[in-house]
């Protein structure tokens, strides 16, 4: 039996049909508007949004322009239309581009299906237990897949 390179294969005789697509259930970009990404409620101290400062302000000031990242401090990531945001202390995501147009709604959080992937790292800084940052946060962060 020969074996036959994948570009040399003949598929002319397959006929593929396109009026199986009905053009009006396409969708061409997801409806976010019941998504609530603001509450304007504080809910940090001065000491834990200085540490969430001092996690993300190196990585700006100090890293290399050949890899784009986002680096950022309470700011939710959402990872399903119908759950709420978890919102680390901190994330870093590699190799991906910050939106220009903070003016859309799905510009303003980390939005799973905008940017391709979860965030590479997601950091918590536990001072007391009522966040739960030991418990169903961190499952949650394993379960979405964050490898760190």
């Amino acid at each position: 039996m020969t074996q036959q390179r994948i570009d040399e294969i003949d598929i002319s005789h397959i006929k593929i049909e396109d009026d199986s697509i009905d053009e009006s259930e396409i969708v061409n970009e997801i409806d976010i508007s019941h998504i609530k990404i603001e509450d304007d409620t504080p809910v940090d101290n001065f000491q834990s949004e200085k540490q969430q400062r001092l996690l993300v302000e190196p990585l700006y000031s100090s890293w290399s322009d050949h890899l784009p990242f986002i680096a950022a401090a309470n700011v939710g990531v959402f990872y399903g239309l119908k759950q709420d945001a978890i919102v680390p202390d901190a994330f870093l995501s590699l190799d991906v581009e910050m939106p220009t147009d903070w003016s859309k709604k799905q510009n303003c959080s980390y939005f799973l299906w905008e940017f391709g992937k979860v965030p590479d790292v997601c950091i918590e800084i536990v001072s007391n237990r009522e966040g739960n940052e030991l418990g169903k946060k961190k499952d949650l962060y394993a379960r979405i897949g964050v490898p760190y």
